[in-house]
C-alpha cells in the first residue's frame, strides 16, 4: 500500500521522498525518542495527547536520518502517555531517551517536559513507604 504526499507550492521536496522500507522489522534503528502533541478535544473541552517516536537510524557523528511515528492511542493524561510511550519503546528497541517533550499541537510551543525514570522511582518510594507503614502497624509482639 502506498500512500501520496501532496505537494506543497513553493515548497521543496524533501530528499528521501523516493526511500521505501519494505519491512519496518529490518530497521537499524539506534536511538529512539518519544515524544507526544496535546490536542484540544473539541467536543470534552480538554486537552488530549497523542504519543510520537521519532526513530533515529543514523550514528550519533552522522547526519540525522528519522522516521516519524504517530501513534494511533490518544491519552486523557500526560504523564500515563509519557510513561506508557516510554515503555512501550523499550521494549521494541534499544537506546530509548527516558525525557519526553510534549508540544502543543496548534501553537507547536513546548508545553512540558516529563523525566519518566523519575516518575517510575517516585512510585516504587511511595509503594515501599507504604509496605513500611502497613508492616509497622500491623507487627505482631
Amino acid at each position: 500500500m502506498e500512500f501520496e504526499t501532496p505537494e506543497l507550492e513553493g515548497a521543496e521536496p524533501l530528499p528521501n521522498m523516493g526511500a521505501k522500507i519494505p519491512n519496518y522489522a529490518k530497521l537499524d534503528v539506534k536511538r529512539v525518542l518519544v515524544y507526544g502533541v496535546r490536542i484540544m478535544d473539541q467536543f470534552e473541552k480538554k486537552a488530549k495527547y497523542k504519543p510520537m517516536l521519532a526513530l533515529f537510524l543514523n550514528e550519533a557523528d552522522k547526519e540525522p536520518v528519522v522516521l516519524n511515528l504517530m501513534l494511533h492511542e490518544v491519552f486523557d493524561d500526560a504523564e500515563v502517555m509519557a510513561r506508557m510511550g516510554v515503555i512501550w519503546a523499550n521494549q521494541m528497541f534499544g537506546y530509548v531517551a527516558k525525557t519526553v517533550k510534549i508540544f502543543d499541537y496548534e501553537t507547536e510551543k513546548l508545553r512540558t517536559e516529563i523525566n519518566v525514570w523519575e516518575l517510575l522511582e517516585i512510585e516504587e518510594a511511595v509503594e515501599e513507604l507504604r509496605e513500611i507503614y502497613h508492616t509497622n502497624k500491623y507487627k505482631v509482639h
